[in-house]
């Protein structure tokens, strides 16, 4: 595999990062917060997602929306859990995203002063975990990550909730490293995908201390 590309007139440039670059990591980024940047979500692909249908990737893997890479599992710290309540618009009706509300009773009374009303929206219930990604190879945090369940998924969310409970229950709840694979499901002649959620390890201290900033970094965000 080669790390060098030609550009700009057939200059051959690396690919790769360059010694001379790395000794002014972070020059630049002074300004870049956490709350500028991009989360990016891991997603179970299933028969009908974009990507499926597209053909760059097979139902059942785990995909990475932020470097569109797909995997049989990846490896994750679980530092937040929240709910809520998004409405969209029936797909027979056009489709569409109407609003999300942090509370069902919320989600409920706007659905009723749209025009249709429930006859036109679902209130979709949500589970949204957010993680870290760990490299699969060092074991270093890469990126935060969010997750989202419904549907099926809510049950997955709820015994990975159980799990974290029983394991970290004298710890914080990022303390602990999960194994995330999918698993096939099958009911009324259709074929689908939901996360699996396994416990692995207990995080290495300076990796533990180091999620704990994340943590902090997340919630000044959600209080900001």
């Amino acid at each position: 595999m080669t790390n060098e590309v030609a550009l700009f007139g057939g200059q051959t440039l690396p690919t790769e990062v360059p010694a001379y670059a790395a000794a002014d990591a972070g020059k630049g980024n002074e300004n870049v917060s956490s709350a500028d940047q991009q989360i990016p979500q891991i997603k179970v692909l299933n028969p009908l997602s974009p990507e499926v249908e597209a053909g760059t990737a097979t139902a059942g893997k785990l995909f990475n929306s932020l470097t569109e890479e797909s995997a049989d599992h990846f490896y994750l710290v679980n530092l937040h859990f929240e709910k809520s309540y998004p409405i969209f618009k029936k797909r027979e009706m056009g489709g569409g995203w109407a609003g999300t509300h942090d509370t069902l009773q919320a989600a409920q009374k706007a659905v009723a002063e749209l025009p249709g009303g429930e006859v036109t929206y679902d209130i979709i219930e949500t589970a949204k975990h957010t993680c870290l990604l760990l490299n699969a190879e060092t074991g270093e945090i890469e990126t935060p990550v969010h997750i989202y369940m419904k549907s099926t998924g809510l049950n997955v969310s709820r015994n990975w909730n159980s799990q974290i409970a029983t394991r970290t229950a004298q710890t914080a709840r990022y303390a602990a490293v999960w194994k995330m694979t999918s698993e096939k499901k099958q009911g009324n002649g259709n074929t689908w995908f939901v996360p699996k959620v396994e416990f692995t390890s207990y995080l290495p201290e300076a990796l533990y201390k180091e999620a704990g900033l994340q943590f902090g970094e997340l919630e000044a965000l959600n209080a900001a």
